[in-house]
């Protein structure tokens, strides 16, 4: 009998939804929407302001996938202002300014969603160190930081010691 309930806590574990850290292990490089609905699915139940912060960056990525212009909008809007409440509610949260940098960086300039991306970037800098995040996901957020397009060769300077100092 113990066999059997342990079969169906394994079978239930390996199909149950993605939790925070397969999010972020994954974050930022979402293939599907269908795998932004995932995410968000299996992040829903969790009240956390990195699960909502999470929720709201598949939010915007959603926004990639879909051909007609009013639904990217409308995900772009919903992700846009999830992300900010995060943020005005958890202003010393770096993940989720971390978050919300890509996604500035990254948006097209006629949406006009790029108002925090210095501040952000100074606040991460800021306090990085003292925050309080795995090595391997403090090595994650600096190296795709890295990968941000239009980085000036001071921020990259500061990201790179950041790096070499984790």
């Amino acid at each position: 009998m113990k066999i059997v309930a342990l079969f169906f806590l394994t079978i239930a574990f390996l199909t149950s939804n993605p939790t925070l850290d397969a999010v972020r292990k994954e974050f930022p490089n979402i293939t599907s929407e269908a795998q932004a609905d995932d995410f968000i699915a299996g992040l829903s139940n969790s009240n956390t302001a990195e699960a909502k912060g999470y929720i709201a960056a598949m939010n915007f990525m959603k926004s990639r996938f879909v051909g007609f212009p009013f639904t990217k909008l409308k995900y772009f809007k919903l992700g846009k202002n999830q992300l900010d409440e995060v943020i005005a509610n958890n202003p010393k949260n770096l993940e989720m300014r971390y978050i919300r940098y890509l996604m500035q960086k990254q948006i097209p300039d006629f949406l006009g969603y790029h108002q925090n991306i210095d501040e952000d970037f100074k606040a991460i800098i800021a306090g990085f160190k003292k925050y309080d995040l795995a090595t391997s996901l403090k090595i994650k957020i600096v190296s795709n930081m890295l990968l941000v397009d239009n980085l000036t060769e001071t921020e990259k300077s500061e990201l790179n010691k950041l790096k070499q100092n984790l």
